[in-house]
């Protein structure tokens, strides 16, 4: 069986499957396997600091133009 068979055969088992806990631990493989960083929400006193700062970092000049941000990223 080829992956994209394989990938097809995993969908159509998610697609039946109705265990909200063999779920969960399916996402979790998934989100290992990306080495995606775990991400919690924020709590409103959190955005609200978050938005202070970004606020005060951009009345201080602390922003990059679309120029200076491509030409950073070309640098990656």
């Amino acid at each position: 069986m080829q992956l994209h068979e394989k990938k097809l055969y995993v969908i159509e088992q998610l697609i039946m499957l109705n265990d909200t806990k063999a779920i969960k631990k399916i996402e979790s493989i998934i989100n290992d396997s990306f080495k995606r960083p775990k991400l919690k929400p924020l709590t409103m006193d959190e955005l609200a600091e978050r938005t202070k700062k970004a606020n005060q970092d951009i009345s201080d000049g602390k922003v990059f133009s679309q120029e200076e941000v491509e030409g950073l990223t070309n640098k990656w």
